[in-house]
């Protein structure tokens, strides 16, 4: 989005007029005596007009503002301000046609003044006509230089990118720097699939900052999205030998540790970049996926997955959700561990809940499953997942009414699914076998084996 640079509010007292100052409007006596030249009268009537549009603007009653305008024009027609005002009100109504042709009659009268070259500017923007906006910026940039910014991302709009990466580089030089006007120039390479260019540009700063670190990273940042792993890798290896202990550089090296088959290099590159406070959390998830495909693979190497996930440090509900689901069927305990952190981060992840439900009951943990799942159908009152869960365990305790009720309560909201209508089935018979209910229970025993055999 363009940024305006903020002098549109600036006040009339830029302006210079004749006879009168109108910056101090609260000392102007509208009653005072008609001068003795006879030119008295049109002053006041003059003013009187002009302030009683500017209270009118004041509280948005921009067409009362414009009538008073007109009234000032005809007494005074050749006043800059007058047309500035227009000008502003008439924006303000998106009557941007005549708020032009106001503005222009000002700059006529007063060439080359900031305030109404700034409100043309708004005005050309606004109505999308990036060229005569262009061409208004190019003017601005006399009183602020930091329009070329503005420039850049017109040219951007007209498609005229190696016009906006010039203009960036000119307030480059006068300025130094800005992460802003870096992320705009990457913006810039991948509108115009300029890849070379960016490329070019990234080596550059490299060349002139050898010793700024983030010029390293970009570059690094930029192999890595183009899956050039050995280029980025070559890069890492630079910037360790400029800053020995940059965590960053181990986001390349683990990568290519991989696939130089180096393990053990590569579990120390991402302990580093897991441990590092300098690299953000959303980073360190990639990491962790591609160590925990990484141990698929490479199953040996699981003793320093948990050292270093399960031990050591703290990501949140991603990585020990990632985790658990390594851990199922490998090292129940251990997902159960896992599942458990995952859901601290976050209580609301049914995925978490019912694979942590599933664990319980698989060990036995019959009276925390039904803890587990009591809060749970607080806020999945639908899935029957939990009902049948929260069943088996109340079956386990002996809780055989309980089961019963709650059992048939999931029934209620089971859709399409044999093979759980079966389980639910199962379940309700064990509970009306122990409390008596032959009949029922034997019912319940046929519909579950005549579910199973469909």
């Amino acid at each position: 989005m363009i940024k305006i640079a903020g002098y549109i509010l600036l006040s009339i007292g830029i302006f210079v007029f004749p006879q009168t100052s109108y910056a101090q409007k609260d000392t102007i006596d509208f009653k005072k005596p008609v001068h003795e030249d006879g030119l008295g009268d049109n002053e006041d009537a003059f003013q009187e007009a002009f302030f009683e549009a500017l209270a009118q603007k004041a509280i948005e009653n921009y067409e009362k503002a414009i009538t008073a305008l007109q009234k000032a024009k005809k007494i005074k027609p050749e006043e800059a301000i007058v047309y500035f005002e227009l000008g502003k009100n008439q924006s303000a109504l998106k009557n941007y046609l005549q708020a032009e042709k106001n503005l222009l009659k000002a700059l006529e009268l007063k060439p080359e003044t900031q305030a109404i070259l700034t409100q043309l500017y708004a005005v050309y923007y606004q109505t999308k006509n990036y060229q005569k906006a262009i061409d208004t910026a190019k003017k601005l940039i006399n009183f602020d230089i930091i329009y070329y910014e503005d420039l850049a991302n017109l040219y951007v709009l007209t498609k005229e990118f190696d016009k906006a990466l010039a203009a960036l580089d000119t307030l480059d030089s006068k300025q130094g720097n800005s992460s802003y006007r870096d992320s705009l120039r990457r913006k810039i390479f991948l509108k115009s699939n300029n890849k070379e260019g960016h490329l070019a540009y990234l080596k550059q700063k490299i060349k002139r900052e050898p010793n700024n670190k983030k010029h390293y990273l970009n570059l690094i940042y930029f192999y890595s999205e183009n899956a050039q792993v050995e280029e980025a890798f070559l890069v890492a290896k630079q910037l360790q030998e400029v800053y020995p202990d940059a965590s960053e550089a181990h986001l390349a090296l683990y990568k290519m540790y991989i696939e130089k088959d180096q393990p053990t290099k590569a579990i120390k590159s991402m302990e580093i970049v897991l441990k590092s406070e300098a690299i953000g959390k959303d980073v360190k998830k990639k990491v962790v996926t591609d160590f925990v495909d990484f141990v698929k693979e490479n199953p040996e190497y699981r003793s320093d997955l948990v050292k270093i996930l399960g031990e050591e440090l703290n990501y949140g509900q991603q990585s020990n959700k990632q985790l658990g689901e390594y851990y199922i069927g490998k090292d129940t305990q251990a997902a159960i561990s896992a599942f458990k952190k995952a859901l601290e981060a976050n209580p609301n992840d049914f995925s978490v809940i019912k694979n942590l439900s599933l664990l319980l009951i698989e060990t036995k943990q019959y009276q925390e499953t039904i803890s587990l799942t009591e809060e749970k159908i607080g806020l999945f009152p639908s899935q029957p997942i939990l009902y049948l869960l929260q069943g088996v365990a109340q079956n386990a305790l002996g809780n055989y009414n309980k089961a019963v009720e709650t059992l048939e309560m999931g029934l209620d909201m089971l859709l399409e699914n044999k093979q759980m209508q079966a389980d639910f089935y199962t379940q309700l018979g064990i509970a009306h076998k122990e409390l008596g209910n032959a009949k029922k229970a034997e019912e319940y025993k046929e519909k579950a084996k005549s579910l199973k055999t469909d």
